[in-house]
Parts: structure tokens; C-alpha cells; sequence
């Protein structure tokens, strides 16, 4: 019995079917390996007076941050972005803050800015069981200047309802490690601002030139939605596999 060369035609579909099955199994093996890890997006919500050193004013907002699914799995407790669930992956995807005044009543807000953080400015969590996060510790966001003045309720008082101040405002948050707090009613995890007014012809806008810091804001965190991992990766992986494997079996027989 005479085997057909390597020339016809059929062989050389078999062979070209078996090329791109083999290249298509490693390329889908290629992106599941350099496919990044599966990570929850958690929101926390804050809503303080800033304190003496403005008076009257409030802020309250938001803040996402982007945890790998991998931390959840540890004990709960302090988790650095370098701990091997992270790898640095940790992010604070957005943060924004309304500010209003504590006196107006329904507090409507008056102003609202977004503020930055880097790809590194996330440096640790504290998680909690369920899972979930208690609180997050960060760097400084970009400073954003701001102007901020509302009349108050009152408009024949003077300035005593006002809120009056034009300079930068840095947001960042801060959490205690659970083996370290103390017997004190906290907060332990909490957002602030720190404010440097610019210096104006108006004292009433900068009264401080120095920075000051806002009162502790305690902040809530919503709960993680863990990730579900993705199944068409591992799809296309046992479909080219597969493929390769019937080309093998036409080849041989």
C-alpha cells in the first residue's frame, strides 16, 4: 500500500490545521498567564464637619478602591499592597467629595471636586471577616484648589454662618491596625482633608496660612463583590486543544 506524500493536498490541510491549533493553544495559554488577577471593587462613603479650623463647613463622598480577590483569603487584619495577594495590584480608583454647609438646612451641596491618587499612593488595607473592608491607608492626593463660599442660612448675621476659604485641599485616609488599636471609641478608620488657605486681602478667606487638618471622619465600606472567574479563557484553551488533538488522530490514521 502506497502512503500519500506529505505533498497532497489533504495532508498539507492536516498539517496546516494542526499549525494553527498547536499556535492557538499557546497563545490562549499566553493570555490566561498574563491575564491580570481577579479583583473586587469596594466603595466606602464618609460625611464629617471639617472642624473648627473652617467653620461650617462639611464634606462628605465616596472612595473605590480595587482589591485582588487574594487578600480576602487572609486573616483579617492590616494587608500591606506589597503582600504577595497584591503584589502592588491595590488601587484607589476614584474619589469625590461634595462639600456643603453643616448649617444650611438639608445641608444642599455647594461645590464638588474629584481628587487624584496614584497607582501607588494605596499602601495598605484592613480587612474585616466576611469578607470585608474596614479601613485603607494612602498617601496624599494631588492638591486641588478650591474656592469655597456659601452665605449661609442667615444672610443678616454677618459671616458667622458663612463658609469662607480659597487654598488647596489634599484628601487621604487612614486605618489602624486592629492588634494596635486602644480602648478609645476611635474612629480607627477614617477619611480627613488637609487644607492650606492662600493668603487674600480678605482675612476671612485665610485667617491660618498654616495647613490645617480636618476632624476624623469615620468611613463605611460597602461589601466586596468577589469576582467570578472568567470561563472563555479556559474556553478557547480546551477548544484549541482539543483541535490539535483531532488533527493528531486524522494524521495517524
Amino acid at each position: 500500500m502506497t502512503s500519500r506524500s506529505k505533498n497532497h493536498p489533504r495532508e498539507r490541510a492536516t498539517a496546516a490545521l494542526l499549525r494553527w491549533a498547536t499556535a492557538g493553544a499557546a497563545a490562549a495559554l499566553t493570555a490566561l498567564a498574563v491575564a491580570p488577577a481577579q479583583a473586587a471593587v469596594v466603595v466606602g462613603t464618609f460625611d464629617p464637619p471639617f472642624g473648627a479650623a473652617i467653620p461650617n463647613l462639611g464634606f462628605r463622598g465616596t472612595v473605590t478602591l480595587d482589591i485582588p480577590d487574594a487578600c480576602f483569603a487572609l486573616s483579617p487584619g492590616l494587608v500591606m499592597n506589597s503582600n504577595p495577594c497584591s503584589g502592588g495590584a491595590m488601587l484607589i480608583l476614584s474619589s469625590t467629595v461634595e462639600f456643603y454647609n453643616v448649617l444650611e438646612p438639608s445641608t444642599p451641596t455647594f461645590a464638588t471636586q474629584a481628587f487624584s491618587f496614584g497607582p501607588t499612593d494605596l499602601l495598605s488595607i484592613v480587612t474585616g471577616s466576611g469578607p470585608s473592608v474596614l479601613g485603607a491607608n494612602t498617601e496624599d492626593s494631588a492638591a486641588q484648589t478650591l474656592n469655597l463660599f456659601d452665605d449661609g442660612p442667615d444672610n443678616i448675621s454677618g459671616n458667622a454662618d458663612d463658609v469662607a476659604y480659597i487654598g488647596d485641599f489634599r484628601l487621604f485616609f487612614r486605618a489602624i491596625d486592629p492588634q494596635e488599636q486602644g480602648p478609645g471609641p476611635g474612629p480607627f478608620n477614617w477619611a480627613a482633608l488637609r487644607a492650606q488657605c492662600t493668603p487674600s486681602p480678605n482675612a476671612v478667606f485665610c485667617q491660618n496660612p498654616d495647613v490645617q487638618t480636618s476632624d476624623r471622619a469615620s468611613i463605611e465600606f460597602d461589601l466586596p463583590q468577589l469576582a467570578i472567574p472568567e470561563p472563555s479563557g479556559l474556553a478557547l484553551v480546551m477548544g484549541a486543544l482539543a483541535a490539535a488533538a483531532f488533527t493528531r488522530r486524522r494524521r495517524g490514521a
